[in-house]
């Protein structure tokens, strides 16, 4: 567990448009952010989101001639503080943070791990109403994300099994696989080369999800 997490406005917005923000403080206890986030995001902040100042302004200055105030805020943040973790959605964001070694994750990180930590029984039912939004998510990624918690309708699962109890053999061998090992699990080639696909769009798109 990061000792401080640090969100983007987006995250904030996201998460409060489809009345899900909860799941962040269910996770992490308290939510970091800056003034600047806090401005972008526009709405009273409950108590567990704490407003932080960044020291080096003469580094987020810097930042935000890559990207805007609001993630070139979080992100110097970020490097203020050990053990931090980032949420942020841009790509560019996400890539500049990736450049400054920074751990990060995004919104879908954050409801992968409120899954997996028992928050929330399902995911599809808040992916559906994050599409009816105008949050940019590839059908790629929300493909991948039904299908590694088994909530892919027609995918590639045997009904006799929790695909979910697969799935991490499937990142851990996304780039070799092993397909001897993983006829044991009953399912054909076809669909396992299918979920090293889904697991490789996974871990290229969530960041860090399990910290």
């Amino acid at each position: 567990m990061p000792k401080v997490v640090i969100a983007d406005s987006s995250c904030l917005i996201i998460l409060s448009k489809i009345g899900e923000l909860e799941l962040l403080h269910l996770l992490y206890s308290r939510i970091y952010i800056t003034s600047e986030i806090e401005i972008e995001f526009g709405e009273s902040l409950p108590e567990w989101i704490i407003v932080e100042t960044v020291q080096n302004k003469q580094y987020q200055k810097f930042l935000e001639t890559k990207v805007d105030i609001g993630e070139a805020s979080a992100m110097a943040l970020a490097k203020e503080n050990t053990d931090s973790l980032l949420i942020v959605d841009d790509l560019k964001g996400r890539k500049i943070a990736q450049e400054l070694n920074l751990v990060f994750t995004g919104t879908l990180g954050i409801i992968s791990k409120a899954k997996e930590a028992g928050h929330c029984n399902r995911i599809k039912p808040i992916i559906e109403k994050i599409l009816q939004t105008n949050f940019r998510i590839s059908q790629a990624v929300v493909n991948a994300l039904l299908l590694r918690y088994g909530e892919n309708k027609g995918g590639p699962r045997d009904e006799s099994k929790d695909i979910s109890s697969i799935y991490p053999l499937a990142e851990r061998q996304r780039d070799r696989f092993d397909y001897t090992q993983w006829r044991q699990e009953g399912l054909p080639k076809s669909s396992l080369k299918e979920l090293a696909k889904a697991a490789n769009t996974l871990t290229n798109y969530l960041g860090n999800p399990h910290v």
